[in-house]
Parts: C-alpha cells; sequence; structure tokens
C-alpha cells in the first residue's frame, strides 16, 4: 500500500477573510491586493463582474489557482473607487455604451437613452457612474462631460488628466484672482 502524502501547506489559509483593494486585468480577471501586505488573491473574470478596479472589499479565500496563488471570491464591496470613468462611446444592438480607456476595467458601461449628455457615438466622454456593477447587472453612468473625438487634438492629454484623476480645472478663487489682474504688463 502506497502512502500519500498531503500537499504542503501554502501561506494562506483557506476560508480567511482579507480586506484589500481590488486591481484589475484586461482579461477580465483581478486580484485583491490586501492591505496587510500579504499574497495577492486571484479573482476570476465571474468575481471581477461585481467590483472595479479601485474598489476596496473583503475577500474570502477559497484555495489556489492553477498557478499556485491564493483565490477566492467577494464578500463584501467595501467602497467604490471610480465615481468618473472616461471612454468611448459606442452604439452596440441599438445601446449606448461607455468602452473604459483604462483597459484594466474590462466592463463596458451602459449609458440609458435620457442620461446621453449630448454624446454620440465615436466620442469620447465621462461618465459618472449611477449603478456600480453586480453579479447579474453591468455598472450604469450618465454622460457628465463630452471631451470631443478621439482624433481631436490633444484627446490624448484630456484622457490622461481624466484617467488618471489629476486636477485640470482652475478653482474659483484662481480664476477670481486671474479676473482681477490687469490687462498691462507692470514693471
Amino acid at each position: 500500500m502506497v502512502s500519500k502524502k498531503k500537499p504542503e501547506e501554502k501561506s494562506f489559509r483557506k476560508l480567511a477573510v482579507v480586506t484589500g483593494r481590488i486591481e484589475g486585468h484586461a482579461d477580465g480577471h483581478g486580484f485583491l491586493m490586501p492591505d496587510d501586505d500579504g499574497p495577492w488573491i486571484a479573482l476570476s473574470a465571474i468575481e471581477m463582474r461585481q467590483v472595479l478596479r479601485g474598489d476596496r472589499a473583503k475577500v474570502r479565500v477559497l484555495g489556489a489557482d492553477a498557478r499556485g496563488r491564493p483565490s477566492g471570491e467577494i464578500v463584501e464591496v467595501l467602497e467604490r473607487g471610480n465615481p468618473r470613468i472616461v471612454g468611448r462611446l459606442q452604439k452596440e444592438r441599438g445601446v449606448l455604451i461607455l468602452v473604459p480607456e483604462d483597459r484594466r476595467i474590462p466592463v463596458d458601461i451602459l449609458i440609458p437613452a435620457d442620461q446621453t449628455g449630448g454624446g454620440k457615438p465615436g466620442q469620447v466622454a465621462t461618465v459618472e457612474l449611477v449603478a456600480q456593477p453586480s453579479k447579474h447587472a453591468q455598472p450604469v453612468g450618465r454622460v457628465t462631460e463630452v471631451l470631443g473625438t478621439y482624433a481631436d487634438p490633444g484627446m490624448e492629454i484630456e484622457i490622461a488628466l481624466r484617467k488618471f484623476d489629476l486636477p485640470h480645472e482652475f478653482s474659483k478663487r484662481a480664476l477670481a484672482q486671474a479676473r482681477a489682474m490687469s490687462e498691462e504688463v507692470r514693471d
């Protein structure tokens, strides 16, 4: 009789609940990056349907994936990390959608007919999420800003500013100070 050895114990515990930030992959799967700098926890594309890159969540470790990494399922979404998303508007089967510029967000955003903000297919726009993704539904958004077409000069800069949430507008106070300045150059 041959004795069977137990598999080696990994550095993660099954059924542990871990809190951290979600990181997406362009292929649809993702990871939870634990707050305690533990090993990243792999999340299947099915699990990633209910979250977006940047969200904070609790994940239950269930075992290991094919590569030996801890894998798990989402228990609870604690905080949403993407209130606004920039991308290209497209019409598919009569429905307007936003395809995110950030490839780590592999899910399209549905845009209701009364929430287009004047945006048309082919334009680049920013949407505000009005319904977050769930296991059974895509996220829904409303267009808050139409930036123009993809070929417009400087569009890459406008996309990057919004994609990385960089400041791109002056405050009311700064604009008031600029208006108060003289048009003439002083010595």
